[in-house]
C-alpha cells in the first residue's frame, strides 16, 4: 500500500521551501531590474530634452562615476566633466546615457549594472548612484536646457563661428569634478559678448588662453595639414637658402634701429619686397602689442605669444618659424614675409623662448587663425 515516508516528507517539504526561496529570490531581482531599469528611462528622458544643439554640432558632456569606499559604506562621485566628442568605457554620456557596458570605478572597476548582496539596500549600481545624484542631475540638466536654446539662436545666426568656438573649447581639455562647475564654466563661455570678441579675435579669452599650458598645441594641430610644423629649427639660413633666394645682407646688422628704415632702403632697391609688407607693417605696428598677444618678428618671420614685454624688448613664446617651399626645398622667406597676405607656409619649431627689440615685432593676422589684437 501507498503511504508517505519520514523521508519523503522531508524531501517534498525541501523542495518547497527551495521553490518558495528561488520565487523568492527571483522576485527580489526582478524588483531590482525594474528600479533599475526605471532609473536609465528617467535619466535618458532628462538627457534627451537637455543636449540636442550639441549633439547637432557633433559633442556631447561625458563624466566618470567613481566607486568611494568607507567604514560607512559605499557612496559616488561625479569625476572628470567635459566636453568631447564620444565617451569611452569608464565614461557615460551624459546627452544619450547608455549603461549595458559601462563602469564605475574605485580601487576596482564595476559594471554599474552589478548588483551586489553586500549593499544596504537591495539595487544596482547605477540605481544607488542615481538616486544619491538626482537632485543634481536635474539641476544639470535643466541648467543645460537653458543654455540650449541660447545655442540654437547662435547656430541659426553663425553656426560656423559656434562649432569653431566649442572645437576650441574642446580642445582645452578641460575637465571638472561636478556637474555644476561644468555647466557653471560652459555657462560663461557661451554669451553673446564672448562668441563677439571670438569672431573678431579667433580665440575664447586672448590673454588666458594664450598663456595656457594647451595654447600652443591647440595651435599647432589646427594648423591647415599643408602648414606642417617640422622639428628641424636648427639650419641656419645658409642650409638651405637657394642662392637665388633673398638674402640677409649687410643692411640687416645692429647699427639698423628699426625695420622701418628698412623699407626705405628695400624702396631704393637693395632688397626687393613689395609696398604690401610695408602697409602691413605699417599697420600691425599701429594695434597694441601686451602679454597674451599674437606676435610676429619682422627679421625671422617667427610668430608666437607674447609673455613678456619690457621697456625696449619683448620676449616672444615661439609657436614656428615660417619657411616657404620652392621646387621641394625649404627656403627662408623675405623678412616681414608673414606679414604679406601670402596663404601656404611650411613651419619649423623655433626655440621656446626668443627676446626681439621691440621694434621688430608687432601683432600679426595670419588669417587662418584671424590672428588680431582682442
Amino acid at each position: 500500500m501507498g503511504g508517505y515516508t519520514l523521508k519523503s516528507m522531508d524531501f517534498k517539504y525541501t523542495c518547497v521551501l527551495l521553490c518558495l526561496f528561488l520565487f523568492g529570490c527571483q522576485s527580489k531581482l526582478g524588483k531590482i531590474g525594474q528600479e533599475h531599469a526605471k532609473e536609465v528611462v528617467k535619466w535618458q528622458e532628462l538627457a534627451r530634452y537637455a543636449g540636442n544643439e550639441l549633439k547637432y554640432l557633433g559633442l556631447t558632456v561625458t563624466a566618470g562615476v567613481q566607486i568611494n569606499q568607507n567604514a560607512e559604506g559605499i557612496t559616488y562621485s561625479i569625476i572628470k566633466v567635459q566636453l568631447n566628442r564620444d565617451a569611452n568605457h569608464t565614461e557615460i554620456d551624459l546627452l544619450s546615457p547608455e549603461f549595458a557596458e559601462k563602469f564605475a570605478c574605485g580601487k576596482d572597476c564595476q559594471k554599474l549594472g552589478l548588483y551586489d548582496s553586500n549593499f544596504t539596500k537591495p539595487e544596482t549600481q547605477l540605481s544607488s548612484f542615481f538616486f544619491e545624484e538626482e537632485g543634481r542631475f536635474f539641476e544639470f540638466y535643466g541648467r543645460l536646457t537653458r543654455l540650449n536654446y541660447t545655442l540654437a539662436d547662435y547656430r541659426a545666426s553663425s553656426q560656423d563661428i559656434l562649432k569653431k568656438y566649442l572645437t576650441l573649447m574642446l580642445n582645452r581639455k578641460l575637465s571638472f569634478n561636478s556637474l555644476s562647475e561644468f555647466i557653471d564654466n560652459l555657462e560663461k563661455h557661451v554669451t553673446e559678448d564672448k562668441l563677439l570678441a571670438f569672431s573678431k579675435s579667433g580665440f575664447i579669452s586672448p590673454v588666458e588662453d594664450r598663456l595656457s599650458s594647451t595654447f600652443l598645441e591647440d595651435v599647432i594641430a589646427n594648423l591647415p595639414i599643408d602648414w606642417k610644423v617640422h622639428d628641424n629649427y636648427s639650419k641656419t639660413p645658409e642650409d638651405d637658402w637657394d642662392s637665388n633666394a633673398l638674402m640677409p645682407d649687410d643692411d640687416w646688422d645692429s647699427n639698423v634701429l628699426t625695420p622701418d628704415d628698412l623699407f626705405y632702403e628695400m624702396l631704393l632697391g637693395k632688397i626687393p619686397t613689395t609696398s604690401v609688407i610695408t602697409s602691413n607693417w605699417e599697420q600691425a605696428k599701429q594695434n597694441t602689442l601686451q602679454v597674451g598677444s599674437i606676435a610676429c618678428s619682422f627679421s625671422d618671420n617667427s610668430f608666437g605669444v607674447v609673455t613678456g614685454l619690457e621697456a625696449n624688448q619683448v620676449t616672444l613664446k615661439v609657436i614656428a618659424q615660417a619657411r616657404v617651399l620652392v621646387d621641394g626645398m625649404k627656403l627662408y622667406p623675405q623678412p616681414g614675409y608673414l606679414f604679406t597676405s601670402a596663404e601656404s607656409f611650411y613651419f619649423v619649431k623655433g626655440l621656446p623662448n626668443e627676446t626681439y627689440p621691440l621694434y621688430d615685432i608687432a601683432t600679426c593676422n595670419i588669417e587662418y587663425f584671424k590672428r588680431g589684437q582682442a
